[in-house]
């Protein structure tokens, strides 16, 4: 008798495949159907790709129209602390400074390529400048404010004008002093008359004639006709020609540091400085009358300080004849 059925195992063998079936396919359609990732980062991918060269195009679109357009180019230059420099000069050098090509693409008058410092550095190159700030305004200016720098000062020897360089060299007679700038007019008119001789005897009495007459430079006229410089008289008579050195270079030092200081720091205004002899010593004859007796050759500072400290804490400037700062730590005033 057989104890292997084998009928009995393929019945059993044939349910358990029909099973296996029945269930793999009800597994298969119990599942959602899945994308495929691999194909949703491609398709991202290419969205932002797109999207950084549609940005990139606008930023260079935005770049070129503020760089190469016409309207913030510079148009307008604002300039002010000007005294004794033309305008025209000043705005001409800054407009052949930025009318070029930068790295020989950008238009260097561009509102947003304009080189600031290239026109601060040329513009102190070419001309006298103390100190000199420049900023944008958009969207087509720029603005300058300077503070010019004195280099020469207006020279009367009691016969004639000049400019009076750093050095205290004489760089060009301007004119004669008129008669009508001294007291004495009548000896005014000899004394420009025989100035124009070259005899000893008439060089002398010119010399007697203007011990005479009585001269004050008209500091206010003077500004107007040859510029905003601080004035100086010498009562030495010395002779006034082209290159001659008539100051010494710190006495002409001294006369500028003494004009800038009392125009930016004190009410007080300034009128001219006369020089009577070489020991380095002067007076600043202020506006208001009174005179202030200075060392032009050193320690301008320290003098001016004093100044200052008085002014404020000790006198009272309507009833003042003189002060005294020749010496430091002894001030007289009267």
């Amino acid at each position: 008798m057989s104890i292997f059925n084998r009928h009995k195992l393929q019945r059993q063998w044939g349910r358990g495949v029909l099973k296996r079936s029945e269930k793999n396919l009800h597994d298969f359609a119990w599942h959602k159907r899945k994308n495929n990732p691999l194909w949703q980062e491609e398709e991202g991918s290419w969205r932002l790709r797109i999207e950084i060269i549609a940005l990139a195009i606008g930023v260079l679109t935005t770049l070129l129209i503020v760089i190469y357009h016409p309207f913030f180019f510079i148009k307008k230059i604002e300039i002010s602390g000007l005294q004794r420099i033309s305008r025209a000069d000043i705005e001409d050098t800054i407009r052949a400074t930025i009318n070029y090509r930068r790295w020989l693409l950008f238009p260097g008058q561009d509102y947003f390529v304009v080189n600031l410092d290239e026109v601060v550095n040329v513009v102190k190159q070419k001309f006298p400048i103390q100190s000199i700030k420049v900023i944008k305004k958009f969207p087509d200016a720029i603005s300058v404010s300077l503070e010019e720098k004195i280099t020469n000062v207006i020279y009367d020897d009691g016969l004639y004008y000049s400019y009076v360089g750093i050095e205290g060299k004489v760089l060009t007679v301007l004119r004669k002093v008129g008669s009508d700038e001294f007291t004495n007019q009548k000896i005014a008119t000899e004394v420009l008359t025989s100035s124009t001789v070259s005899s000893t005897l008439n060089t002398t009495t010119t010399i007697d004639n203007v011990k005479l007459a009585v001269h004050t430079p008209p500091t206010k006229s003077l500004i107007v006709e040859m510029g905003d410089y601080p004035v100086v008289f010498d009562k030495r008579q010395t002779v006034n020609s082209i290159n001659n050195q008539v100051l010494r270079p710190e006495t002409v030092k001294g006369i500028i540091d003494w004009f800038n200081s009392l125009k930016k720091f004190t009410d007080v205004p300034f009128g001219y400085i006369t020089v009577s002899n070489d020991l380095g010593e002067g007076e600043l004859i202020t506006g208001e009358g009174w005179f202030i007796k200075i060392r032009l050759d050193k320690q301008v500072q320290e003098q001016f300080a004093e100044l200052q400290y008085l002014l404020k804490n000790k006198i009272k400037r309507p009833n003042l004849k003189y002060i005294d700062l020749r010496y430091l730590g002894k001030v007289y005033w009267q």
